[in-house]
């Protein structure tokens, strides 16, 4: 199967494993490792995906296996991820926290990962935040659009 095309960097938060895996066309990686975090590079196609970096087995878990609706949020099983890029001369750096149980502090999973192949010219940074919707592009930037953008 093919990969999203012109991708430039795969994020998975990994509860099976499988994303870290070097199978299925994924270009190097440490094997199958459950309740992780795993960041690969650029890819077109079933070309590139190159493993970047793999957080390790998170031993508070990323899920909780066999719950018929969401769980609780005030309690251990709430998880929450906060994901900055930031622009470092021509690529991007990719700063990732997991926060597991509502009243723990977030854990740093990567702090200035160095992605590769990311060039750009926007000089941006993008915050995303999917529970509240929150999205900062660059000026004038409609999403899903960019600058030159058809």
């Amino acid at each position: 199967m093919e990969g999203l095309s012109g991708g430039y960097v795969g994020i998975g938060l990994d509860e099976f494993g499988n994303f870290s895996d070097p199978g299925e066309g994924r270009n190097g990686g440490p094997g199958r490792d459950r309740d992780s975090v795993t960041v690969r590079g650029p890819g077109d196609g079933d070309e590139g995906y190159e493993f970047v970096a793999s957080s390790g087995t998170i031993q508070e878990g990323l899920d909780e296996p066999n719950v018929p609706e969401r769980p609780d949020q005030t309690g251990d099983l709430f998880r929450s991820v906060s994901l900055w890029f930031r622009p470092v001369e021509s690529q991007f750096s990719l700063s990732l926290n997991l926060q597991t149980g509502a009243d723990s502090e977030p854990q740093e999973i990567f702090q200035d990962l160095l992605l590769p192949g990311t060039g750009s010219g926007i000089g941006a940074l993008w915050l995303h935040s999917y529970q509240r919707r929150l999205t900062e592009l660059p000026r004038g930037q409609e999403p899903g659009g960019g600058p030159g953008a058809d």
